[in-house]
C-alpha cells in the first residue's frame, strides 16, 4: 500500500492500474498458497479493495484468512471492504464479530459509534463511544467522539465543551464532523 505515499495522490481502482498490478495479484496468490498468515493475508485484501477488486477478490482473500485463523484484523479488513460498497449493516456486523474477538479493542468502539452515529443513532453511538473512551481514556480521539455523540444524545454541555476543547487537535474533516454531530448539523 506505500504505492500512494511520498505525495502520490493516485486512484488504485482504475483498468490501467490494475493491468499494472496484474503481477502483483498473481504474487499474492503464490504468497497465501506457501504462507497463509492471517494478518499477512488481510494486508492484501486491502490492496485488492484498493483496486477495486472486492468481492471476488478481497472478500474471497479475508475468507481464505479466517480458514487458517480467525483474527480481528481479518474481521476490520472484511468491514472496510463492505464499507467500501456501501453496506453499513454489514460493515457494523462485521465490526462486532471483530470486538468479539478483541472485546477490549477501543478502536472498534470508535468504529461502531461511527457507524451508530452515521444511522443517526446518537444514544448508541454515546454508549458505544463512551465504552471505547473507558478502554482507552488518553485517546484524543476516542475523546473527542465520545464527547461528541453524548453532548447529542443528552445536551450535555460539559461534553459540548470537551469537543470544543479537544477539536483542534483532530484530524480533519473528522473534528467538522463531530462537531456537526453535536450541534445536530
Amino acid at each position: 500500500m506505500r504505492i500512494r505515499d511520498y505525495g502520490y495522490d493516485c486512484d488504485l481502482d482504475t483498468d490501467a492500474v490494475r493491468a499494472c498490478l496484474a503481477p502483483w495479484f498473481h504474487a499474492i496468490e503464490a504468497v497465501c498458497d506457501r504462507d497463509a498468515n492471517p494478518d499477512t493475508m488481510a494486508r492484501m485484501a486491502i490492496l485488492l479493495r484498493a483496486c477495486g477488486r472486492t468481492y471476488y477478490a478481497s472478500f474471497a482473500l479475508c475468507n481464505r484468512a479466517d480458514a487458517v485463523q480467525r483474527v480481528m484484523f481479518t474481521q476490520v479488513v472484511r468491514a472496510g471492504t463492505w464499507r467500501h460498497v456501501g453496506n453499513r449493516a454489514e460493515t457494523a456486523a462485521v465490526f462486532r464479530r471483530a470486538l468479539a474477538l478483541e472485546p477490549a479493542n477501543w478502536s472498534l468502539y470508535l468504529d461502531l459509534a461511527d457507524l451508530a452515529a452515521a444511522e443517526g443513532d446518537f444514544t448508541e453511538a454515546a454508549a458505544l463511544a463512551t465504552r471505547g473512551e473507558e478502554l482507552e481514556p488518553d485517546d484524543v480521539t476516542m475523546r473527542a467522539t465520545a464527547a461528541a455523540y453524548r453532548a447529542r444524545s443528552t445536551g450535555s454541555l460539559a461534553d459540548l465543551d470537551t469537543l470544543t476543547d479537544l477539536a483542534p487537535r483532530l484530524p480533519e474533516p473528522y473534528g467538522r464532523t463531530l462537531i456537526g454531530h453535536a450541534h445536530g448539523t
